[in-house]
């Protein structure tokens, strides 16, 4: 904490703080108990600065993104202490016509979930007319990446990948000119061309005599920043240049999130393909007493193996312009096939269609043309890149979790038996059970999607984006966890992702997907910086 304290008391006349925390404290009722989210805060952060909060999936980044913007859920009763100012206005205790204010003229924020912060019944233009004209809005778009304009204008939230959406959201947020700009994981969903874009645009707003706070789990992201502060279980462990904190952390905290990364050449573990031949044990059930039944199989490299085929699928979707129609091809002749034990990288721009796809393998979107034939669809899972929108709002993570063995008659001993063994596996706490999704940060959300994937034992796993949310210590326990549950039984993996280190990490083949059409990289997908540079690897 004094390198808190020397950090914190730098400023000085000609570089004021825009915001000012002293000892923030933060609490809130969880499964009916008063819970501490942030303890004892001091934080500062100067005009022109940009300064990263890096920390586990729930340690309470979000909640001091909200807490600042004065919108803590009610319903969780939460009790603020400490001192929160924005340009020498005090937001604790504020009133909400003050809060109002505040909200309009000195902070903006770029929420975590885009998909919950647009209005799913109004199309992307009505949004953002109703902050600026026509000609801004289509300006701030084109500066947050996106190329086709008049598409994304006339589309709905739910129309729109999640990285289309993300770069949305950034474009409302920036039209308004305010002194403190709070950016709630910003990157995630977005692929490295897009995610480097994002740093020019928070750089640019620094420059502009703006203060830059970054809440992320991304440390390629917090590199961009010229201060880091860790969250560790809601308390400020640790804080400093960012270049020193990289090089050399102090708190096990900090040393914890740098040990796990996998998204630079030197850390990033490489799984071997599978053998040709394997027997493995594959969990079929649970008996009364709790204890997984099993039954052996092999899965040699052959036609029967098979889980996944696909053959000459497409897909086009009709998007709205004005008055008429205009038809997009989201996938064009695509083939691929996937045998058990086999992980597929799937790499694309946003938007390029790799949501589709997956969602055409499971079944749950029928192709214009081509054919899929895939395993059983109750042994199909897919694991969606928005967690909390495929989640039940009003129904605990544990009965969600457990839900498909519900299904399957599987006693309630068993399932409960079962319910601990994936929460354990994914590294959810056992009394989070309980929690609405609500309750959770959205990489705990994601957490228990994956398990909730994994407690049915499926012979085919569709990942769309799993690890976007996710902290680098679990993101990378979740790579780990991927090479667990194909090697331990049989389960195929069809990754889609933007990170390209992840998908170099556990894919014995990886695809680039453009143009909807498919392309196999046969060199290293992770060192190229953008998907607009995979043209230069030989297909």
């Amino acid at each position: 904490m004094t390198d808190i304290a020397r950090t914190e008391h730098n400023s000085t006349a000609s570089d004021p703080a825009v915001l000012l925390i002293r000892g923030l404290n933060v609490s809130m009722v969880r499964n009916d108990h008063r819970t501490p989210i942030l303890q004892d805060i001091d934080l500062q952060i100067n005009a022109g600065e940009i300064v990263s909060i890096v920390g586990r999936s729930g340690s309470g980044k979000s909640t001091l993104a909200h807490v600042i913007n004065g919108l803590l859920p009610q319903e969780s009763s939460p009790v603020v202490g400490g001192s929160i100012r924005v340009e020498g206005k005090e937001i604790v205790g504020a009133t909400d016509v003050e809060l109002r204010a505040v909200r309009k003229a000195l902070v903006q924020v770029i929420a975590q979930d885009p998909l919950d912060s647009l209005n799913p019944t109004m199309i992307v233009r009505r949004q953002l007319v109703e902050a600026c004209n026509i000609h801004v809005a289509r300006e701030r778009l084109r500066w947050a990446g996106i190329v086709d304009v008049a598409r994304i204008m006339q589309s709905f939230p739910h129309q729109l990948s999640g990285g289309e959406r993300q770069r949305v959201l950034i474009a409302m947020a920036t039209v308004a000119d305010v002194p403190l700009f709070v950016a709630d994981e910003p990157t995630t969903g977005l692929d490295p061309h897009n995610k480097k874009r994002v740093i020019a645009l928070l750089r640019e707003l620094a420059s502009q005599g703006t203060a830059v706070m970054i809440n992320t789990h991304d440390l390629g992201l917090a590199e961009a920043s010229d201060r880091m502060a860790v969250l560790d279980s809601g308390v400020l462990v640790e804080t400093g240049k960012t270049s020193e904190l990289m090089t050399k952390p102090i708190h096990r905290a900090t040393a914890s999130l740098l040990a796990a990364r996998y998204d630079i050449p030197s850390s990033r573990p490489r799984i071997p393909s599978k053998p040709k031949t394997r027997q493995v044990s594959y969990r079929c059930d649970l008996d009364e007493s709790g204890v997984a039944k099993s039954s052996e199989f092999s899965f040699p490299t052959d036609a029967c193996s098979i889980v996944l085929d696909m053959s000459r699928v497409a897909k086009t979707f009709a998007t709205r312009h004005f008055f008429h129609s205009k038809p997009v091809t989201a996938l064009s002749s695509i083939d691929l096939t996937v045998s058990a034990g086999e992980c597929v990288g799937l790499i694309g721009d946003s938007g390029a269609g790799k949501s589709t796809l997956l969602k055409i393998a499971a079944g749950i979107m029928k192709p214009d043309s081509g054919l899929v034939n895939s395993c059983r669809k109750d042994v199909v899972q897919l694991v969606f890149q928005d967690p909390k929108s495929f989640l039940t709002p009003w129904i605990p993570i544990g009965e969600q979790i457990t839900e498909g063995l519900r299904s399957r008659s599987v006693s309630a001993r068993a399932r409960q038996y079962k319910l601990f063994e994936m929460m354990d596996f994914v590294g959810l706490e056992r009394p989070q059970a309980e929690a609405l999704p609500g309750e959770l940060s959205v990489g705990q959300c994601q957490r228990a999607v994956i398990a909730r994937a994994l407690a049915v034992s499926p012979r085919l796993l569709l990942c769309d984006e799993p690890i976007s949310a996710l902290d680098t210590v679990l993101a990378a326990s979740t790579l780990s966890l991927f090479q667990e549950i194909r090697r331990a039984f049989g389960t195929a993996i069809v990754l889609a992702t933007h990170d390209h280190a992840a998908a170099n990490a556990v894919a014995d083949r990886i695809y680039s997907l453009r143009d909807g059409k498919l392309c196999r990289l046969e060199g290293d997908a992770s060192r190229c910086e953008s998907l607009h540079q995979v043209k230069n690897l030989p297909c």
